[in-house]
This record gives C-alpha cells, sequence and structure tokens, in this order.
C-alpha cells in the first residue's frame, strides 16, 4: 500500500466519528520536457481516482494542478501556476471546517541553493517558507504534505510545526537528482 494511500486511509478514518472532510491537493509542477509532464500528471490522475475510488472522497474535495491542464481539462482544476495555487490554499483555509484534515502532494522538480529550497513551478516557483506561510494559514488543523521532488528534504525543518506530517523524497536539499517516490506514494 502507498504512502498516499495510508495517509488518506488514516485521514478519512479519524473524520468517520464526525463531520470533517478531508480535503487532498495534488500539484505536479513543471517537468522540463514533455516526458516528464506527462508522468507528473499521470502520477496526480492515478492519486486523484485513488481518492475517489478506493476512498470514497467527493470529487469536489480534490483540488488537482497541473502545469499542462489542457491534457485533462475534465479532471484538472487549473495550472499549477504559483497565484492559482495560492489563491487555492487561502481559499481552503478560509472554507475548511475546524476539525477538517487537509493533505497536500507535491510532484515534480524540486531545487535548493544551498540557502533556499524550492518546488518548480511553470513561472515562478513556490520556495518552503512560501509554503509554510501558506500552511500556516491553516492554523490548527491536522495537515500532511508529502513533497516528492528531488532536494525535498529541505522543505522539513521550514515546515515542521506540531499538528503537521511532513514527508519527503529527499533527506537533504543537496539531493538533486530525480526522484522516483512519487510512482510508489
Amino acid at each position: 500500500m502507498s504512502l498516499v494511500h495510508l495517509l488518506l486511509m488514516g485521514m478519512l478514518a479519524s473524520g468517520q466519528a464526525y463531520s470533517a472532510r478531508t480535503h487532498l491537493v495534488i500539484i505536479s509542477g513543471v517537468g522540463g520536457t514533455m516526458e516528464h509532464t506527462e508522468a507528473f500528471t499521470d502520477i496526480g490522475l492515478q492519486m486523484a481516482d485513488a481518492a475517489e475510488e478506493h476512498y470514497g472522497m467527493a470529487s469536489n474535495d480534490i483540488y488537482y494542478f497541473a502545469e499542462k491542464p489542457e491534457l485533462f481539462p475534465d479532471r484538472i482544476r487549473d495550472r499549477s501556476a504559483r497565484r492559482q495555487i495560492e489563491s487555492c490554499l487561502h481559499e481552503l483555509a478560509e472554507t475548511a471546517g475546524s476539525e477538517d484534515r487537509i493533505l497536500i502532494v507535491l510532484i515534480g522538480h524540486g531545487s535548493y541553493d544551498e540557502e533556499e529550497a524550492k518546488f518548480n513551478l511553470p513561472g515562478p516557483d513556490l520556495s518552503a517558507p512560501d509554503f509554510s506561510l501558506l500552511l500556516d494559514s491553516f492554523g490548527a488543523r491536522s495537515l500532511a504534505l508529502v513533497n516528492c521532488a528531488s532536494s525535498s528534504g529541505a522543505f522539513i525543518e521550514e515546515l515542521s510545526k506540531p499538528g503537521r506530517i511532513i514527508i519527503t523524497a529527499t533527506r537533504s536539499g543537496r539531493e538533486r537528482n530525480e526522484t522516483v517516490f512519487a510512482r510508489f506514494c
């Protein structure tokens, strides 16, 4: 069983006793090549399908952003650009119930310049500090972020706080090679 499946099972099971919902935000970043773009998109679609088909999540609780939403316009909410992601997370933070759980999955490439880690998007990237601010807007809600990108280990220190689960594909920001982690999530 994959990591995202286990997280979804735990988050959904913890909400069965009350009316809490689980919200899944999938973000596949810039691929750099069409082969990577298609692979990242496919992994995101598989996660969205699993959330609906295996865990009974409502489609309106799944927010999928990809580099090329035109590949699957009926399935991908919008382009995985910084502005769209920030808007979605801010709106979700305002509308989600206080007991709701949030799962965010980042699929793609990351970078680290010895000072700042970033998740690579079409257009301006989102850095670990950017994500930290976005996650802070959720307050004390149960939240998990799975960063499947290269250099993702540099996100751990910046994003870790009580009540959060942070899982990364690498141990440090210096691990810059392409990861295979998302294929097994």
